[in-house]
């Protein structure tokens, strides 16, 4: 189902009267499968699956886990509505395995609090000595 979800990013729509209707559709279509694979997750009690997702502009980037190794977890950008992702992860990332827990307990209830990833520079912008700085 993931493999699934993931295959939805490639479909594209012409831009003509039915655009909307046809988006519309095909979010109905994601939601309902993020849902029928958060709950295989939540039964499985695997991140495997889960969504996890970032504010972005005037929605969210979402993501799902696609691997879990012992210490981080692969995230799949989901182009979803209007398709924002992260310019911290781009299409595909690591994050921090606690990082991961924290935040899908956090799309589970609300009530709870996140962490906040912790970002050392925006690579795109560093100069070359400071990227030297972190990555050396």
């Amino acid at each position: 189902m993931i493999q699934l979800l993931l295959a939805m990013n490639t479909v594209s729509f012409r831009k003509d009267r039915e655009f909307f209707d046809n988006l519309l559709a095909m979010m109905r279509k994601q939601g309902l499968l993020m849902d029928k694979i958060k709950d295989l997750a939540k039964q499985e009690g695997t991140l495997l699956g889960r969504i996890i997702t970032f504010p972005a502009g005037d929605g969210k980037c979402i993501y799902v886990i696609t691997k879990v190794y012992p210490k981080v977890v692969q995230i799949d950008w989901v182009k979803y509505g209007d398709g924002w992702s992260d310019a911290r992860a781009g299409h595909q990332a690591l994050l921090d395995i606690e990082f991961a827990k924290a935040r899908v307990a956090f799309e589970d209830d609300w009530t709870l609090s996140v962490p906040k990833p912790k970002i050392i520079c925006a690579t795109m912008t560093a100069s070359p000595e400071v990227l030297q700085k972190f990555t050396s």
